[in-house]
């Protein structure tokens, strides 16, 4: 199953049309790769980064796949055919939300304890924002 290049090259089926794989960057670091159809939709790298891709296919089932696999607090949803990146809270309201985009990569960020958004920049520290006056950590 692995390939010289420490690459799972067929990865495991986790339902239709849907694979999880396993690959190793330069740093010697895992990343588990979910693929939908021929796009990695996600990969979740050892650090606990998350980088979300559709090159292009912006579909209801793209969209869940990546859901399945974001952390509970994390979500991509759609508004009047826009895609979003929103943390939310126990009660699934939204704390703070930024457009989508192919490459987007989550992280947890300890200075606020919350996932935040790491692209683009602009995005990010909108959010950062937002979120420590939802929190009370904005002093």
């Amino acid at each position: 199953m692995s390939s010289s290049n420490n690459v799972e090259t067929t990865g495991f089926r986790i339902s239709h049309k849907t694979t999880i794989r396993r690959e190793w960057d330069a740093d010697g670091d895992m990343h588990l790769i979910v693929k939908y159809h021929d796009t990695d939709v996600v990969d979740m790298r050892g650090d606990g980064v998350f980088k979300l891709n559709t090159d292009g296919w912006r579909t209801s089932t793209t969209k869940a796949r990546m859901n399945n696999w974001l952390p509970p607090s994390i979500g991509v949803h759609q508004r009047n055919f826009d895609w979003y990146v929103a943390v939310y809270d126990y009660e699934n309201s939204v704390y703070a939300e930024c457009d989508y985009e192919d490459g987007i990569e989550i992280e947890y960020d300890d200075e606020c304890s919350l996932w935040l958004v790491s692209w683009p920049k602009r995005a990010r520290e909108q959010m950062r924002s937002q979120l420590k006056k939802e929190v009370g950590h904005d002093r």
